[in-house]
């Protein structure tokens, strides 16, 4: 009978313990050391993809700032969606870019 609790490719890792680490484990023959070590990475491992997700965002709300003044959004969306529609070369977008005053 096969194990359909893992994943079809699984990893090989080895792991080293203390001889008394090593010795309290042998005395506690009923836990699955192999399961125990796999869902103790597992967490480890969700816990370090959260902690990156916060700094992200904490990196992301560092580098927020407000708009200059007269800035128009609705403008710099319209006038790439036109360049790209006229399928201008990579200098064209940024000579009018640079012609119009600001590199958006």
């Amino acid at each position: 009978m096969y194990n359909t609790s893992l994943p079809a490719l699984t990893a090989t890792v080895t792991v080293r313990v203390d001889e008394e680490t090593r010795r309290r484990m042998k005395r506690t023959r009923r836990s699955n050391w192999s399961t125990t070590l796999r869902e103790a990475i597992a967490a480890k491992s969700k816990e370090e993809e959260g902690k990156n997700l916060a700094r992200g965002v904490v990196l992301n709300e560092a580098l927020l700032r407000k708009a200059k003044k007269g800035w128009n959004s609705v403008e710099v969306i319209r006038y790439w969606r036109e360049a790209l529609r006229k399928d201008w070369s990579l200098k064209q977008y940024f000579a009018e870019a640079v012609r119009r005053g600001g590199a958006f």
